[in-house]
């Protein structure tokens, strides 16, 4: 497949996966849960296709658009915060 197609659905993936966080209401923490871990799937698949900076330009646009949803959605729930912060690290580290 086309660079420049892997990038735009990767990026559709991203945009996805993002949405779902926002639109699902946080008393579906398991569904959270499980949108959070496909945020890896575009990660893997950037640094597979494009190598590490594909990687790492895939885990920061993830993070940075998933870390609203985080500070907003679950400030009332510290504990849980935390643990989503930390998975942003995740996203860097792979």
């Amino acid at each position: 497949m086309h660079q420049g197609k892997q990038a735009v659905y990767m990026a559709l993936l991203v945009a996805g996966v993002t949405c779902a966080h926002y639109l699902v209401s946080p008393h579906f923490g398991v569904a959270h849960n499980i949108l959070q871990r496909l945020y890896y799937v575009p990660i893997i698949w950037g640094a597979y296709r494009f190598g590490k900076k594909g990687g790492a330009l895939v885990s920061v646009i993830s993070g940075l658009l998933y870390m609203p949803h985080i500070l907003i959605t679950w400030q009332m729930h510290p504990e849980y915060q935390v643990n989503q912060l930390l998975e942003v690290l995740l996203f860097m580290i792979i």
